[in-house]
């Protein structure tokens, strides 16, 4: 318990960050494995509660079924490998981030595009393993890149977001003044990323996966509001220390007049485009809040 403590706190991530830049990779991903079993051996834990409980919706079985089991496993090990892999390139140059992660040239090419014009980027993503490594190499496209966060992030997440602000992400916990910021940022041709996949009490019944459940559309509102692309991404792991961007514009609704329709509208296309993406690498999604109580 006290290591399993030890780990998720705040001084946890930068040991571990030391010890991946000291070791040979394969010894750091064994001990990113040997963490990451120890996680996933604590059931009593709510973060390895909520990522079974979600895995358990995605793959349409019951919590107790063996196939939760083996993809809590598969999780947890490409959560460990992608963090080797981001600590280890963090380390380095800015260009080593970059050269990580391989975006398709149609995307990059659409993402000039709207960066040239000064037309804002929503980017609406989920808790996945290796979105960190995307979202950072994102800076060599966009200038501006901000991430509206939980508004009150604790131990490692501290350590996290600080990571991310080295390498020049402005991270805002959401807030009135944090909305005011993206809205200016997507008027001025930035990004604003988010995540999709996080219960919320103010959000809208949205299905995902089959099932309804009370999920943001703030995302949808900024683009509304500010006449933004939305775009819906993730990445996954293509060889040690590689990453694949998986990219798609979510195109606008017709306007009913109705914005409040408008924009659950646009989240549930978006969110429907991030189910796909899961259900194709299911073993990167780590979600640790149950989104179906």
């Amino acid at each position: 318990m006290k290591l399993f403590k030890l780990a998720t706190s705040r001084f946890g991530p930068p040991l571990v960050i030391a010890l991946c830049r000291l070791l040979p990779l394969q010894w750091a991903y064994l001990l990113g494995e040997w963490l990451a079993s120890l996680v996933g051996g604590r059931q009593d834990v709510p973060f390895t509660q909520g990522v079974r409980a979600n895995l358990a919706v995605l793959h349409n079985v019951p919590e107790s079924d063996p196939i939760v089991d083996l993809a809590l496993k598969e999780v947890l090990c490409n959560m460990a490998h992608s963090y080797v892999d981001l600590f280890r390139a963090v380390d380095g140059s800015p260009e080593r981030v970059y050269s990580a992660v391989q975006f398709d040239p149609d995307t990059i090419n659409t993402i000039e595009t709207c960066r040239i014009g000064g037309q804002g980027l929503v980017l609406v993503g989920a808790h996945t393993c290796s979105f960190d490594i995307m979202l950072l190499a994102l800076r060599q496209l966009f200038p501006s890149v901000q991430a509206l966060t939980m508004s009150d992030p604790k131990g490692s997440s501290i350590v996290m977001n600080d990571l991310r602000a080295r390498f020049g992400i402005e991270v805002t916990p959401i807030s009135v003044q944090a909305l005011r910021q993206a809205i200016d940022r997507l008027r001025n041709g930035g990004v604003v990323a988010i995540a999709a996949d996080v219960p919320v009490d103010s959000g809208e019944f949205l299905t995902f996966f089959g099932h309804e459940a009370r999920l943001p559309v703030g995302h949808a509102k900024l683009a509304l509001d500010t006449g933004a692309q939305m775009v819906v991404g993730l990445s996954h792991c293509t060889g040690d220390g590689q990453y694949q961007a998986e990219i798609a514009f979510t195109p606008r609704p017709a306007s009913t007049g109705n914005k409040r329709q408008d924009s659950i509208c646009w989240a549930q296309a978006a969110l429907t485009t991030l189910e796909s993406y899961l259900r194709r690498w299911p073993d990167q999604w780590l979600m640790p809040k149950p989104l179906w109580q």
